[in-house]
């Protein structure tokens, strides 16, 4: 006497968690059948691991007694923002970190005295840009670099003093506004001025100075 017995087909269902824009290899199978099941990771997240605890992506699997659910799931990246302000400031700050969630967001540009702001450059950045926008969906860890255009009407102050008549300490005699490129050297000596009765003596020992605002 032969006893036959037919073998079971039970259904595999795949879901898509978070992350996850597709997955393949569910169906029906037989009890004990060789199935391969696999996910696509969505932009901006790393593979994470199945629902049954099982990390590898792409896995091979033989189907149980019984009907079965697996949920593909993958974790959100975080991406670094960095900004090299080369003695600028920013207010308010500009986010330091963001993801593929994130709505797009412009930078905020900084201010430095003296000078002009000349834009960022960076990432994604053929030159230097003054209007910078993170779009919505970007991955990737990000720099940015402030750049500075020197002011030519910077304001600085000449004082100009003469030695007291008891030879002894000197009294502010004069004031002058005066305006050049910041940061750039000023000749002491070529801001002299002629007194009756006084000889120029110089800068207390300085032969340059810096224009600053």
């Amino acid at each position: 006497i032969n006893l036959y017995y037919s073998r079971n087909k039970y259904t595999l269902t795949l879901s898509k968690g978070t992350g996850i824009s597709a997955v393949t290899g569910a169906g029906t199978y037989y009890y004990g059948q060789s199935v391969t099941i696999d996910a696509t990771v969505s932009n901006g997240y790393t593979w994470s691991k199945w629902s049954d605890n099982n990390t590898t992506k792409k896995a091979t699997m033989t189907m149980p007694a019984n009907a079965l659910t697996l949920t593909a799931n993958a974790t959100l990246n975080t991406y670094t923002i960095s900004y090299t302000l080369n003695g600028g400031t920013v207010s308010p700050a500009n986010p330091t970190s963001y993801n593929v969630t994130t709505s797009s967001f412009t930078l905020n540009n900084p201010i430095k005295t003296g000078y002009t702001f000349a834009g960022w450059t960076g990432t994604g950045l053929s030159s230097a840009t003054k209007t910078v926008t993170v779009a919505k969906g970007s991955t990737g860890n990000r720099s940015y670099t402030a750049n500075w255009t020197a002011n030519s009407a910077t304001k600085y102050v000449v004082n100009h003093y003469q030695m007291n008549v008891s030879g002894s300490g000197y009294t502010l005699k004069e004031t002058e506004n005066k305006t050049g490129t910041t940061a750039s050297s000023v000749t002491i000596a070529n801001l002299k001025k002629t007194y009756t009765g006084f000889t120029f003596e110089g800068g207390k020992g300085t032969t340059s100075a810096t224009a600053t605002k």
